[in-house]
């Protein structure tokens, strides 16, 4: 399975669809403990668009699964795993939405493929 990134560039495909949602228990779990125990609204639906793309997973030219990223609070955003046969949603985070990128230097201007032989040799040594 490939993983493209945003940074990357992702492919001319149509995804203006509604999936709704539905939650593994994992992803539920997810929700509770990464708000630190206190109730979380979940989206029920959403929009597959570039706006909200994050990454998306290819397997043989077909869009296995995304991750999005919803705009959750003014200080947060909640990001979403979603497997696209089953509108199943895998798990779940939250991110600060001032929170800095920490970049890299060595990596940062090599292609997805080269960073993921660079990771997995540092992994093996």
């Amino acid at each position: 399975m490939i993983r493209i990134k945003r940074k990357d560039g992702f492919p001319n495909i149509e995804f203006n669809r509604i999936h709704y949602l539905d939650y593994t228990k994992h992803a539920l779990e997810r929700l509770t403990d990464r708000n630190a125990g206190t109730f979380v609204l979940k989206p029920n639906f959403v929009v597959v668009d570039d706006t909200n793309l994050s990454e998306m997973y290819v397997e043989d030219g077909v869009v296995e699964k995304v991750v999005l990223r919803v705009d959750y609070s003014s200080n947060r955003w909640l990001f979403l795993t979603i497997v696209i046969k089953d509108s199943g949603v895998k798990t779940v985070w939250f991110e600060n939405k001032r929170r800095k990128q920490k970049l890299n230097k060595n990596r940062w201007q090599k292609t997805n493929a080269e960073c993921v032989v660079e990771i997995a040799k540092e992994f093996s040594a």
